[in-house]
């Protein structure tokens, strides 16, 4: 029987439809007068540059690199070391990103909310919960999850087990006697979130928006919204 949910941030809640980094270290660069009275704005995405090998190896390490050690880094460069760090960082993530809704997540979510089952999301991002919090909240989505978690906190990136350990001691706070095989876990890569999730003890469900047809048989499989909300009313029955 299902007890809770741990789920997937970017292409599983939210579209991701455009990503650009640099747009958001240009959005900083504009936004705040101190970057800009100590460097201009070539030498300032020069520098930053120099920096995104830490994130290059983040996929083999599986370490997180938060992105405000990283813009940390980049703005020590020129002596600036006094700013405010959450608004810097929420001020990348408004620029750098275009977000908007997976088709029939609202129906879902409103299921999940109508039965009172928690649910935490749980994201490979280099960006805060308070950042990913914010963010939610200006899409009036927030309301809907008990909790989220990012990588960006924790430092272990998703397929490690550490994540999913984690993530399941969190929801366990709201559901103490759970077993890891009453949590499922929702998400869209199959490598980081079926495999990763299945391979912590959890309950897999990959959202299959791709029509993958290479998956085990060990994961469940759902290709929209509504066939989920199925899936665990049958389980609940």
């Amino acid at each position: 029987m299902i007890k809770g949910i741990l789920i997937d941030l970017g292409k599983t809640i939210l579209t991701n439809e455009d990503f650009s980094f640099k747009r958001g270290l240009i959005a900083i660069y504009e936004n705040f007068d101190f970057i800009k009275t100590n460097t201009n704005l070539e030498s300032y995405l020069k520098k930053a540059d120099e920096y995104m090998y830490l994130y290059h190896e983040r996929d083999v390490t599986n370490i997180e690199i938060p992105f405000k050690k990283y813009i940390s880094l980049v703005l020590k460069s020129f002596d600036i070391t006094n700013y405010e760090e959450d608004l810097v960082e929420y001020t990348f993530l408004k620029h750098a990103m275009i977000d908007n809704l997976m088709p029939n997540v609202l129906d879902f979510l409103n299921y999940i909310k109508a039965i009172n089952m928690p649910i935490i999301i749980v994201s490979n991002s280099s960006l805060s919960k308070k950042a990913l919090s914010n963010e939610l909240e200006s899409m009036n989505i927030l309301h809907y999850f008990t909790d989220l978690i990012s990588s960006s906190d924790i430092l272990y990136r998703k397929p490690s087990k550490e994540i999913f350990d984690y993530a399941f001691d969190e929801i366990k706070k709201y559901i103490p006697n759970a077993y890891k095989d009453e949590i499922i876990y929702i998400g869209n890569d199959y490598k980081l979130d079926a495999l990763g999730s299945f391979n912590a003890g959890l309950v897999s469900y990959f959202y299959n928006i791709e029509n993958r047809n290479d998956i085990s048989n060990n994961i469940n499989v759902f290709y929209n919204y509504l066939d989920l909300i199925n899936a665990i009313k049958k389980s609940l029955a």
